[in-house]
């Protein structure tokens, strides 16, 4: 059985975390976008996943959802242009930039 004091320390040690245990399966989830196939799917999916930047209440998250939108991000074809014409080196540039 868990005392009180362990449950308050547990229950600080999740609410500090949290943002460290959202954060790190949105840094995976955007690799994902180099596995799309097509325009229509890797723009899809960077709309999906630059709004749940923008909705995880973590203010790096925010910033960069916010930045996605208002720099129309979506609209960047260079960028949805790779499901359609890969290019490696951009691919591991872009990854480094996200580590």
């Amino acid at each position: 059985m868990i005392n009180i004091s362990a449950k308050s320390s547990l229950k600080y040690f999740l609410e500090v975390n949290q943002p460290i245990a959202f954060a790190h399966p949105m840094k995976q989830l955007i690799r994902l976008f180099w596995f799309k196939e097509t325009i229509k799917e890797g723009t899809r999916f960077l709309a999906w996943w630059i709004k749940k930047a923008a909705m995880t209440g973590i203010g790096e998250l925010e910033r960069v959802g916010k930045f996605c939108f208002e720099t129309g991000l979506l609209n960047w074809q260079g960028l949805v242009n790779y499901c359609k014409h890969p290019v490696t080196h951009t691919k591991s540039t872009l990854n480094g930039l996200a580590k």
